[in-house]
């Protein structure tokens, strides 16, 4: 095992973590359904204060509203609403949108339960500075920079783009020392199945 890890290799070893945790929010939808068309819902674990619990934001599809700015000229904005909490009642996580019902609670939630207590919900959350530069690590972003530059991904989806200036920002080395166990063990499994590949 290395003694360093760049930015790039702790992105890049934790990613599998965030696709199959993401593939696995996702597939909770297949219990649900919802009323109205052009509507979807999505799934998000917020890992930042304690004890992991999920999130919800029920938005539309394919749409879009025409304002009138105050400038008198006309645009585009596409409606969203903030992320709300799935909500617990019992033993059953309930989704307090009326335009979304749960048809299956027991496997909704069981399988709710199944991903916010997953090895991923529970260690990934990681906050700690190196010099001027802090390292951000939570269930949907990875930050690392100073006051002048930074880089956040959302290491699930591949739509961020690298500016030349935060080439230095990712080849940054953090002593391997200093992340978690569970931050080294995915991150050299990754680095140990591109070998064989």
């Amino acid at each position: 095992m290395s003694e360093y890890y760049t930015i790039l290799d702790i992105i890049s070893g934790l990613r599998p973590e965030y696709i199959k945790t993401k593939e696995e929010l996702e597939s909770l939808k297949k219990y649900l359904e919802i009323f109205i068309r052009n509507v979807d819902i999505e799934f998000f674990i917020n890992t930042e204060l304690g004890d992991p619990y999920m999130l919800y934001s029920v938005y539309r599809t394919g749409l879009t509203n025409i304002v009138k700015k105050s400038n008198g000229k006309f645009g585009r904005i596409i409606p969203h609403n903030a992320p709300e909490k799935v909500e617990k009642v019992g033993n059953f996580y309930v989704i307090p949108d009326q335009h979304v019902l749960v048809n299956n609670d027991i496997e909704f939630s069981n399988n709710v339960d199944k991903i916010l207590s997953s090895e991923f919900a529970q260690n990934i959350s990681f906050d700690k500075e190196f010099g001027d530069y802090r390292l951000h690590i939570d269930s949907n972003w990875i930050s690392f920079g100073d006051s002048n530059e930074s880089f956040t991904g959302h290491v699930s989806d591949d739509n961020y783009s690298i500016m030349p200036s935060q080439l230095d920002l990712l080849s940054y080395e953090i002593p391997q020392s200093e992340l978690s166990d569970y931050h080294v063990e995915k991150i050299e499994k990754n680095k140990s199945l591109k070998k064989i590949k």
